[in-house]
């Protein structure tokens, strides 16, 4: 395959805006952007060389997959021990029991089912897990254990419908990917079904470059459009864009425009810079260490990088990328290992997974934690397991009346048990997302004599017009059609993880609960922190430092606390205000009075603490439900 330098010029623009994104630049989620370019780049090269090699007669699945071993594992181990050697020293037990589970997904390179399951690449929770930028490298390996044997197959079999099976199949999960995106955007962004088209483009371009003389196919004009269809979505979308979804089209268009076309043309020469193909060759080493280093140092000194730390970030990562190319990625493309056997290289291959296997599950039991902390630490930091806690499914009622992920809308929620009036006792119905099911315990404690239904779901709010995941929206559509219209209800709990976004719907939901109900009560945001409450809590204690609210709290809460009081009282509402609650002057209350902390993530309070904030508006709340017994 002769070598174009203007594509590791392409690989240096995709992996720069991807470390800038981890860093907390504003290439929100612009960043994103440079995984598609590195998803069409590796299409491209990887379907070249298995055609040269179907054409030569030399196919072997053997040497392909002796080839990905010396490409892909040594930088992947050195940066998983390193990960896992700092980890030992830095992270908290839960930390590293998550980073060992992450390696085992790893190491069989399945991180991103592992990351699709237990993570939001979103959140701030993510911040912590320090493998989950390799759910782009499982998806590619995963693409490359079924596309070399339909290739061979096609090869033999169908030679001449080659390019038809590969573009329907890709349109298929193009398709896919545009459906899924709005309801289902965590599906549609980590798993290889909805990913593979990308990879499938660049393949499509291998294969129809192949099958043409090598002319010369240089054109300023598409390459222009190339540049423009990559730089535009990394500049021009925010962090509330949709992602992968019809944004993700067009840098991968893009990609496959500057690779054919681009050689010879102005782009492509600044593309071939000397400094910008080096930034390529190093690009896959520097996209391997540049997220560990970040999640650590973060870990160590605050969630919050000034510009001369992400700087230094920036050349650290590169610092390090540089030294791992040069020391451990070409050593294993050496002549003599390129001459080993297929057979033998395969084998030796799987020890280190197998190694890295066996040391993630080692450290996700807590057998690889070289420091041992303090009582008070100790018990802190264990509130991160608060969803193993018997409190919290006495708090949630978590696959029964509020339904997460794993939960298929309606159909699994049980009406009788959630939402079952009583004709002896007042009835209230609590609805929203998680942050309003939060709340059904404390109701239950602070007010037993009051009959306390639910009806709560995951990923929306229950505010009408506002779009929301189907086991949201399902539920919110039976609240206003079908439960309130034919049941009695002497008040209604509206609560959420509430935006600035949100607010447009308050209103109209409030009036059309007003004809349904006798009162509306609007619970208002909780404080929020850049972090797990718990582990930012036991970080301080491990330090003896006090908790630095300035560095943790999530900004933007208090405006949406007032702008939401003000449009509750003048909609005749009752408000419940608990950022006003918790927080005075700046600080807020971290534990409860049984010592637990008051949130267990960053937001979501725990039982003891959702109790302990309710009580104080017992009065408030009992006023606003017009009963003969109060």
């Amino acid at each position: 395959m002769k070598y174009r330098p203007h594509i590791d010029g392409l690989r240096a623009l995709a992996v720069i805006p991807v470390v800038m994104f981890h860093l907390g630049s504003s290439l929100m989620p612009g960043g994103f952007v440079g995984v598609d370019v590195f998803f069409v780049i590796s299409g491209y090269l990887i379907t070249t060389i298995l055609i040269d090699d179907i054409n030569s007669s030399r196919y072997s699945l053997l040497e392909f997959y002796k080839r990905r071993i010396l490409r892909i594992l040594p930088a992947l181990c050195t940066v998983v021990a390193f990960t896992l050697l700092l980890s030992s020293f830095l992270m908290l037990p839960a930390e590293q029991r998550e980073l060992g589970k992450s390696i085992v997904a790893t190491s069989s390179f399945i991180s991103n089912f592992y990351f699709w399951s237990e993570s939001d690449y979103f959140s701030a929770p993510a911040e912590s897990m320090a493998l989950l930028h390799t759910w782009s490298l499982a998806v590619e390996e995963q693409f490359y254990i079924f596309f070399p044997i339909l290739l061979l197959a096609l090869s033999k079999y169908a030679k001449n419908h080659i390019t038809l099976t590969i573009t329907l199949l890709s349109f298929i999960s193009l398709c896919l990917c545009l459906l899924l995106t709005p309801q289902h955007q965590d599906i549609a962004f980590y798993l290889l079904p909805t990913r593979a088209w990308e990879l499938g483009i660049g393949a499509l371009l291998a294969i129809w470059l192949s099958s043409r003389p090598d002319t010369n196919r240089r054109n300023p004009a598409v390459a222009l459009v190339g540049i423009l269809l990559i730089l535009a979505p990394i500049f021009m979308l925010k962090k509330e864009s949709i992602f992968p979804g019809w944004n993700a089209l067009y840098p991968t268009i893009g990609a496959a425009l500057l690779i054919g076309w681009a050689n010879g043309t102005t782009i492509g020469r600044i593309l071939s810079l000397a400094p910008v193909v080096w930034v390529g060759k190093i690009s896959y080493s520097f996209y391997l260490w540049h997220w560990p280093l970040i999640v650590f140092w973060k870990l160590e000194y605050g969630q919050h990088l000034s510009t001369t730390e992400k700087v230094l970030l920036f050349f650290l990562s590169i610092a390090l990328a540089a030294v791992s190319t040069h020391f451990i990625e070409k050593p294993f493309r050496s002549q003599k290992l390129r001459q080993t056997s297929a057979k033998t290289v395969v084998m030796v291959g799987v020890l280190p997974l197998l190694a890295m296997a066996a040391l993630g599950a080692l450290a996700s039991q807590k057998y690889l934690t070289f420091r041992s902390l303090p009582d008070h630490v100790s018990s802190t930091a264990s509130a991160i397991d608060y969803r193993t806690w018997p409190d919290y499914q006495r708090q949630f009622r978590t696959g029964q009346c509020f339904l997460g992920q794993a939960n298929n809308g309606l159909a699994d929620f049980i009406p009788s048990l959630c939402t079952s009036v009583q004709s002896s006792n007042p009835n209230i119905l609590v609805i929203g997302d998680s942050h309003a099911a939060q709340f059904w315990g404390a109701f239950t404690e602070i007010l037993p004599d009051i009959n306390i239904m639910q009806a709560t779901a995951s990923g929306c709010k229950a505010l009408i017009g506002s779009p929301g995941q189907k086991r949201c929206t399902e539920i919110r559509d039976w609240v206003f059609e079908v439960f309130l219209p034919s049941n009695h209800v002497d008040a209604v709990v509206i609560a959420g993880r509430w935006t600035e976004s949100d607010l447009e719907y308050l209103p109209d939901t409030i009036n059309q609960l007003e004809k349904f109900t006798n009162s509306v009560i609007v619970v208002g945001p909780t404080v929020e922190y850049q972090g797990p409450l718990p582990t930012l809590l036991a970080r301080s204690q491990l330090k003896e430092q006090s908790f630095n609210f300035s560095e943790h709290l999530t900004p933007g809460r208090i405006e949406v606390n007032e702008a939401m009081r003000k449009m509750t009282e003048e909609s005749n509402a009752t408000y419940i205000d608990i950022l006003s609650t918790l927080c005075h002057n700046g600080e807020c209350t971290l534990f409860a009075k049984d010592h637990v902390p008051m949130q267990f993530d960053y937001g979501h309070l725990t039982l003891s603490g959702a109790v302990q904030v309710l009580q104080e508006h017992r009065s408030t709340i009992l006023e606003a439900i017009p009963s003969p017994t109060h």
